[in-house]
């Protein structure tokens, strides 16, 4: 029995090094800290509202203090320091510690105890959203804490969101407002204006856990990508296993793995690790960085429409790596780089692979100046929502690529 015990325990610690190190590397930590900055200015705030209003006996804000000080909230409230020590218990309560000292009797002991490690700061936040926000409601009819938590919640996310996007040098697939007002699809509009605001209350933490499944189900009805599991555990294990499958089954089918293991490999640090995918969208050239716009923006400018839908679970695939470079390839690379997949293929596939490199798709940074009508009408959308500056240039990059995919299919055999 003692072995059991100990082999318990062994294993109970190494899921709680295993819950750390994912919450440090993947940056979740990082993103919770910055939240909680948030909380503790609004403590402050809460404190003096709900102080006050708790020495003149308003019962929702006597039980909001006994929260934060059970017996000596009164005496704290008398001096600076001691408020400033309640605000700081605001930040805990509301943010929660990601120690784990605000998580559930069940979340700490039992079976599912070294597991709920893994997603302990959702969990946190769960719990104390139905102390501090449910609670009052439910037990005294006082919307207040709710509506007061929800609206604060939702304008530091959306902030935090913006930040975010600067940080990582790259569009978020999330429609601006100013694109959300030039949608023509109404009900699809609408449908991302909540996936917005879901998407918002999720990176602040807003309800816990329970915002996962909310925005989860928001993402999904707006056309978009489904958010990444909350669980780092979960998350990391999903993501390593879907790349290795998609990269096995990419060398099964004939391709070089010479070239699919890197790929799968810098795709699943990108995934995982925030400083990497950081690094990496701080390192494109502005050639790079301007195609990876454009087509962001004529997703969206589809999406909104009412066109097309992204897929909700993302497609995984390493075939055809030799194309994708061909494609994406400058101008002065593309022969260089025909010839080496030329080369790498056995000879009685050769024929197809010159097929293949030759018959490239269109572009995904918009439409073909053959389709005129299209290409206008989404020049319009990038016009509306970004000014006819970016219009102008979005033009430029669509005839050059056109002029750069025609030189590039010429040079293959």
């Amino acid at each position: 029995m003692d072995n059991m015990v100990g082999n318990t325990e062994r294993v109970r610690g190494w899921t709680r090094a295993f819950a750390n190190a994912l919450s440090t590397g993947s940056g979740s930590e990082k993103l919770e800290n910055a939240s909680r900055y948030m909380a503790q200015a609004m403590g402050h705030t809460l404190v003096d509202i709900h102080g006050e209003a708790a020495l003149k006996g308003d019962r929702t804000s006597e039980m909001f203090m006994e929260e934060l000080a059970p017996v000596k909230w009164k005496q704290l409230m008398s001096t600076k320091a001691g408020k400033d020590k309640l605000a700081g218990r605001v930040a805990i309560a509301f943010q929660a510690a990601y120690n784990g000292q605000n998580l559930p009797s069940w979340a700490l002991r039992g079976n599912l105890a070294p597991y709920a490690r893994l997603m302990k700061w959702p969990i946190e936040q769960a719990n104390n959203f139905r102390k501090f926000q449910i609670r009052p409601l439910v037990e005294n009819g006082d919307p207040r804490p709710l509506a007061m938590y929800v609206a604060t919640m939702l304008g530091g996310g959306l902030a935090v969101n913006e930040l975010r996007e600067k940080i990582n040098n790259r569009k978020s697939y999330t429609p601006t407002w100013a694109e959300l007002g030039a949608g023509k699809d109404k009900t699809r509009v609408n449908a991302n204006i909540v996936a917005k605001l879901t998407k918002a209350g999720e990176a602040v933490g807003m309800f816990g856990s329970y915002m996962w499944l909310v925005n989860a189900a928001a993402q999904g009805l707006a056309g978009q990508q489904m958010p990444e599991v909350n669980n780092p555990g979960i998350g990391s294990v999903g993501s390593m296993a879907t790349h290795a499958l998609a990269a096995g089954n990419a060398i099964l089918d004939g391709q070089d793995p010479l070239k699919v293991i890197p790929a799968a490999m810098d795709k699943v640090a990108q995934s995982q690790i925030s400083a990497y995918r950081i690094a990496r969208n701080w390192t494109v050239d502005e050639r790079e960085k301007e195609r990876r716009d454009l087509s962001r923006d004529y997703s969206v400018e589809q999406l909104l429409d009412g066109k097309k839908r992204r897929p909700y679970v993302p497609i995984v695939s390493y075939n055809a790596l030799d194309e994708r470079e061909f494609d994406e390839a400058k101008p002065r690379d593309a022969r260089r780089i025909v010839g080496e997949a030329l080369r790498n293929t056995p000879r009685e596939k050769r024929e197809e692979k010159q097929r293949t490199l030759k018959s490239m798709g269109g572009s995904n940074m918009g439409p073909r100046e053959a389709d005129w009508d299209k290409m206008q009408e989404y020049l319009r959308f990038v016009q509306k929502t970004q000014g006819t500056e970016a219009m102008n240039r979005a033009r430029r990059a669509l005839q050059r690529d056109e002029r750069e995919r025609e030189y590039k299919r010429e040079l293959v055999p």
